[in-house]
Parts: C-alpha cells; structure tokens; sequence
C-alpha cells in the first residue's frame, strides 16, 4: 500500500529506473532519485521505498543532538534536544514514509552542522566548512525549493564572521563560488537524468523549471488537508496519510504533533526571545531566528500548505524547548521535578499516540478515546 504523496514519489522513481515518462515535476530530481537507487540496490518493496526518509530522519536526530551540543555546549540540552525532536510524532511519520521531506531536512541540518567549525570554533579552515556545507545546502536545494529556508540561520552565522573578518574580499569570493556556484552545479547535476528519459532532451531541464516555479506560484486548487501556517503549533489540522476501519478496529497513519511539546512551542519561543532581549543571548537569538525562517515565511505563500510544512521548524523547537528545561532544571529542586515531569509526559504522550502513527490496529473504544 502506498500512503500519501508516496504514490506521485515512488511512481517517478520507477520512471526515473525506466527512463520513461517522468510525469511528477512539483519538485527537483534529487529526492526521487535516492529512492530510485534504493530501488535498484534492494528492489521494489515499500521498505525500500521508504528506506532513504528513514536513515534521513534518523540521521536527523544525531544532528540536532550535535549542532545543539555545538551551540550551547552542553551535553544534557544537547540529549534533551535530541529526545524531543524524537518524540515529536511528526518526525517519526516523517522517516516513515517515501516523501521528501527527511531528505531535504538531513541536508539542510548537515548544511548548518559543517559550517559551525568555522563560524563557532574557528577549528576548520573557512574553504573546507564553505566546501562541504555548501555541497549538503545544494543537495537540499536539489531534494525541494523550500530547503533554501536553512540560509536564514547560515546568513547570520556568516554575518558575526564577516565582521570579524580581516581579509573581506576572500571571504566574499569563497561565499559565492561555495554557496552560489557549488550549490548550482550540484542542482544541475541532479537534472542530468533527465536528457537520458525517452522523448526529453536537454531543453526539458530548463521547461522543468519554468513548471515547477508555475506550479507552486498559481496553484490555487484547495485540498481537505489544507491548513493555515499560523494554525500547526496548535494541530488544529494534522493529516491522515492512510486510514482503514475493519470491524472493531481501526489501524492508520496520522501525521500529528505530540501535544505536550507542541503546545508549549509559545512558552519556548517566547523564552529564547526574553534571553535574546534581555541577555543578549546569541544562542537563543539563533534558535529564534532559525525557527522563524522556517514557519513564517509560509504566511506569504498564496498556494494551499499542510501541516508537515512545519516539520523542518521542528529542530528549533526542540533546540528551544531543551535550553528552556535546562534553565528550569537549574533553579532547584521544584525546576528538576517539572522537567522530569515533563519529559515523562513528553513520552506518555508519544506512546499514547503511537499506534496510530505507524498504522497499528487499536480497538474502536481506543480510536474514539
């Protein structure tokens, strides 16, 4: 069974394995083209097809764990970091599932995590952080548009560096040939599949562009799952990607946030704003302006969204959350009881949730519950 936008991404993964037809042009090739390989290394079964979201989403949780080690310098934010972005539930369905959206989201986190070296520690040289960041932004760029989101906290990483740089002219000749000309050759690469499909050629790469920009600017048809961007903190419109109900039981797949993280997001945010404000916190000022480069820009996009647009926002949520419980765990005894209440809470509510995240059949009364 294919759940979901699972049956545009897998149907172009064959095409691509076929070099024929090629009929999906919402988004680049990249993402589509790892799922082809996955096909071809260990053939066409749906864990195969869901084998790249699930190492990306993975993959996902080790860097939010290492970039807020990083940031912070602090093993326990970090592993609190870590357990929330785990325990979101929308990660979870994320990795589990053949769309492209853990894919871009490990390519957007590698894209930040290579660049902390130099920006933060000054521990690489500053071509090697710009090589190898800039390679993982094209990659993501490659998967989906939307990747170019992770610029907004790689931007003010290289603005503090850019201050303190003595040589100015280098930096800016290494920024564009790492972040501009690296990132489009990778894009490019990733269309040259395309000439190789039967009855396409070399001009089809650029009419792909041309359609993809269309799509997503005058796109005006609505859809059952649509939602507002401000409305996802609150999972006022979560999203079945399958559903079934047999007799007395019912088994599918809800793509929801855990309630306990989600909606203390206001309480987080507002904190990394007061320790902004007040404390002239970098740390937080770059959580807060990361998790808002990846939500509100979605206020100024006309076509319908969907609640797992909010999923990339998610390792800045968790990096909030996890600063915000280690300052309470610092106040004293009451401050450690509501964290660890709050984190037994966190995991009472994922495992609540849990069936119905994975497509595990529960009984009527518990669906109803």
């Amino acid at each position: 069974v294919m759940y979901y936008d699972e049956v545009y991404h897998v149907k172009t993964a064959r095409e691509l394995i076929a070099l024929s037809n090629y009929t999906e042009t919402a988004h680049p090739p990249m993402g589509k083209l790892f799922i082809s390989f996955a096909i071809l290394a260990f053939g066409d079964h749906p864990w195969v097809w869901r084998l790249v979201a699930l190492l990306a989403g993975s993959g996902s949780i080790a860097l939010v764990y290492l970039i807020t080690k990083k940031l912070t310098q602090d093993f326990w934010v970090a592993l609190m970091a870590g357990y929330l972005f785990t325990l979101d539930q929308i990660s979870l369905t994320q990795a589990r599932i053949a769309m492209l959206n853990s894919t871009m989201l490990v390519f957007m986190l590698l894209a930040l995590y290579f660049l902390l070296p130099y920006a933060l520690e000054r521990k690489w040289p500053r071509t090697k952080s710009f090589l190898v960041s800039g390679i993982f932004f094209g990659l993501g760029m490659s998967t989906r548009w939307v990747a170019a989101g992770i610029l907004i906290p790689v931007a003010l990483l290289l603005v503090k560096v850019f201050r303190e740089e003595k040589s100015k002219g280098r930096f800016l000749r290494d920024l564009f040939l790492y972040f501009v000309l690296i990132p489009l050759l990778i894009y490019g690469a990733s269309h040259a599949v395309m000439p190789m499909i039967k009855g396409k050629n070399w001009l089809d790469v650029w009419n792909y562009q041309l359609h993809m920009a269309r799509y997503h600017a005058t796109l005006t048809e609505g859809h059952p799952y649509g939602s507002q961007w401000w409305s996802w903190p609150f999972l006022l419109r979560p999203i079945w990607y399958y559903f079934q109900r047999a007799r007395d039981s019912v088994a599918g797949v809800l793509c929801i946030g855990n309630p306990v993280i989600f909606w203390t997001i206001p309480i987080a945010i507002a904190s990394s704003a007061w320790n902004l404000v007040r404390r002239k916190s970098f740390v937080s000022g770059f959580i807060l302006l990361a998790f808002l480069g990846q939500w509100v820009p979605w206020a100024f996009i006309g076509r319908v969204k969907f609640f797992h647009y909010f999923y990339p926002a998610m390792p800045f949520v968790a990096m909030a959350l996890a600063l915000l419980l280690g300052r309470i765990w610092n106040t004293g005894r009451l401050g450690k009881i509501v964290v660890i209440v709050y984190l037994i809470s966190v995991a009472d509510m994922f495992v609540y949730w849990y069936p119905l995240l994975t497509n595990f059949p529960i009984s009527e009364a518990y669906f109803r519950n």
